[in-house]
């Protein structure tokens, strides 16, 4: 059976979508045994090929040429004939016709909930050609319960038909303890001593800038002790202080820029907490990955987030300036809270893995092709 996998997303900068697809990748090489199964990843250029696994099921298809709206539609329907794919998986939108079954990923449909956070020319992309993809798919994936009722308040399709492929924290997420790492780390990216740590691309429903405001509320004995930490790359609509590029130290709001995946283990190690009030979330890695790294975890008590967290997390309400400030206060001011999380954080960790993710995912396209 050949499966063909549009991961062009992994030529990119760290997003939801790219860790999605390199962990199933990564799952899928844990898991394929010598069963005739090929698997052809398709990537549009060879920035990403070093990070595909190496496995003899695995190969490697580079496919330049046109930008994404029309190499969809164009390119890829040929390429699977070329191959004669048994099952392709795309990620949210597929061509308008294909030699073979499709199913289509769609992690989140926060373009409709939280209209404001997306640009309007992604927006209507989207609203125009993802119905058709759904109708035309063999089978939908997503990434937790909250989306797949999503996908059906939003576009009415059938319960059945969507299957939940969870996200995972990678294995070389874990505890970094080493001195001199970590003295270099802080070096590198000036952080301080103490500090609470906030990870993600910036933009609207990540709420920076509410976790900011409720930072800026603790109380000065709190904020003497410990800095705010805000890592990631801008998205789009959200505009941050100025003053987070030059400020360092205890009491202070500093901003890193984009850290690439090497340093963040350590980056979480380092954290006293990790929050992420987000008001949107299809799943939400990034607690995951800290609770990996043993550091507790301060998150929204909306959409995704409880029920991958479950109560291995304290909870806030992201809308609330007040009850986010309460959430760090209480965290940072509790060192019992915070070895309880620290413990509820591994044992919730181990109830995903990429591996068993791969496999459900092998069981969808294995399904979609013999349908």
């Amino acid at each position: 059976m050949c499966i063909v996998i549009d991961a062009r997303m992994i030529s990119g900068q760290k997003t939801g979508d790219r860790t999605f697809a390199l962990g199933i990748l990564r799952g899928l090489a844990q898991t394929l045994a010598d069963d005739g199964i090929e698997i052809v990843v398709v990537l549009q250029n060879q920035t990403g090929a070093r990070l595909i696994p190496k496995h003899p099921a695995f190969r490697v298809e580079v496919q330049p040429g046109l930008p994404g709206p029309l190499w969809m539609p164009l390119t890829f329907p040929r390429l699977l004939s070329r191959l004669d794919a048994d099952v392709a998986l795309v990620n949210y939108l597929g061509p308008f016709r294909a030699p073979c079954p499709l199913v289509t990923v769609v992690h989140d449909v926060v373009w409709r909930a939280l209209p404001h956070s997306f640009p309007a020319r992604d927006r209507l992309l989207l609203d125009r050609f993802l119905p058709g993809t759904l109708r035309r798919a063999a089978a939908v994936v997503t990434v937790s319960e909250f989306s797949r009722g999503e996908i059906i308040k939003y576009f009415g399709v059938p319960r059945g038909k969507i299957h939940i492929v969870p996200n995972a924290a990678d294995e070389r997420f874990h505890p970094v303890e080493d001195a001199a790492e970590m003295a270099q780390l802080r070096d590198r990216y000036g952080l301080p001593e103490k500090f609470v740590l906030n990870l993600g691309v910036i933009h609207p429903r990540k709420n920076v800038n509410g976790l900011i405001r409720a930072y800026t509320a603790l109380p000065e004995a709190v904020r003497e002790q410990y800095g705010l930490v805000i890592t990631g790359r801008h998205g789009w609509g959200e505009a941050l202080p100025a003053t987070l590029t030059g400020s360092v130290g205890p009491g202070s709001v500093c901003f890193t820029g984009y850290v690439p995946d090497e340093d963040l283990p350590a980056l979480y190690s380092a954290a006293t907490a990790f929050a992420y009030p987000s008001l949107y979330e299809g799943f939400g890695i990034p607690p995951l990955e800290a609770m990996a790294c043993g550091t507790p975890v301060v998150a929204s008590n909306v959409a995704s987030l409880p029920d991958v967290v479950g109560d291995a997390a304290l909870m806030v309400d992201p809308r609330s300036t007040e009850s986010i400030r309460d959430g760090l206060e209480q965290i940072l001011g509790d060192a019992e809270l915070r070895a309880r999380l620290r413990e509820a954080g591994f044992e919730r960790v181990k109830q995903f893995s990429w591996r068993s993710s791969a496999e459900r995912m092998l069981a969808v396209l294995r399904s979609a092709a013999r349908d």
